[in-house]
């Protein structure tokens, strides 16, 4: 279960991005601005429908316990949408297939799901950051701080797990169980943390995946090395990098009518 919206679940030093300065744009091949534009059959991706998008509310609605105070303060009420925010995007991933890390590791670090593919295993950190007004663009750099996290490209500055990445320190996590999902039931403990890093991906609202893309597109073609590729990386590296954010099977207008919804009710 989320502890809250904006929460990767990793420590806080790792989690919370601060929003960087934008890079300038760089200047780009024909090839470099084709691959900006994202895989064509994005907008193909299914997101659910009415029935199913209540029945994945009423799912987050009985995970998430609203305040239990008669008249909840303003505070409690947003941690609670917060919650239900973070809660509604896990579970529309579990109702198409996807495996709960929570599962077997509650509050599992960095990784929420496990999606089987072809071959192996997509290990997705799902995010719902929402835009605001104020700094309309601040949440595309914390997408691109949690897709860093999720591969391993940055490490914790301080805390528990200074000195160690998003995948180390969920590898360890994982390497404690006694059960794990079954597509990594088989991978040697020392691989557990490469096998991680090779798979990550940030599951994200559905309509913000474009912008995330491209954004993280800019800032890794003029920061490469930060964003875990070596310098002079190409543009179809980077775009492989990119695509790492994929969509959720709902948007992030469909996210905020179901929390609106609780919200009301707890407002009387």
């Amino acid at each position: 279960m989320p502890k809250d919206t904006q929460d990767s679940k990793a420590p806080r030093d790792i989690a919370e991005a601060k929003a960087p300065a934008e890079a300038a744009p760089p200047k780009l091949s024909d090839k470099g601005r084709r691959a900006m534009q994202g895989a064509p059959d994005d907008a193909a991706e299914k997101t659910l429908d009415r029935g199913e998008m209540r029945s994945v509310t009423a799912q987050a609605d009985r995970e998430v316990s609203p305040p239990k105070s008669k008249r909840p303060t303003e505070n409690q009420i947003t941690a609670y949408q917060h919650k239900m925010q973070g809660q509604i995007a896990e579970e529309s991933l579990n109702s198409i297939g996807a495996e709960s890390f929570n599962d077997f590791k509650p509050n599992a670090p960095v990784y929420d799901a496990l999606l089987a593919e072809k071959g192996g295993f997509e290990a997705a950190s799902v995010k719902t950051h929402m835009p605001s007004q104020k700094h309309p663009d601040a949440y595309l750099a914390h997408y691109a701080h949690d897709l860093r996290v999720a591969t391993g490209a940055t490490e914790a500055k301080s805390g528990k797990y200074a000195g160690m990445t998003g995948p180390t320190f969920a590898a360890e996590a994982l390497n404690s169980l006694d059960d794990l999902p079954d597509a990594l039931k088989n991978i040697p403990p020392k691989q557990m943390e490469t096998r991680l890093k090779q798979n990550a991906s940030v599951r994200i609202p559905a309509d913000h995946v474009g912008r995330a893309r491209t954004y993280v597109f800019k800032q890794a073609t003029a920061r490469p090395v930060q964003y875990g590729l070596p310098a002079g990386a190409g543009a179809d590296e980077v775009q492989q990098l990119a695509d790492r954010i994929k969509p959720l099977p709902v948007t992030s207008d469909q996210i905020k009518a179901a929390v609106g919804r609780r919200r009301q009710a707890l407002s009387g």
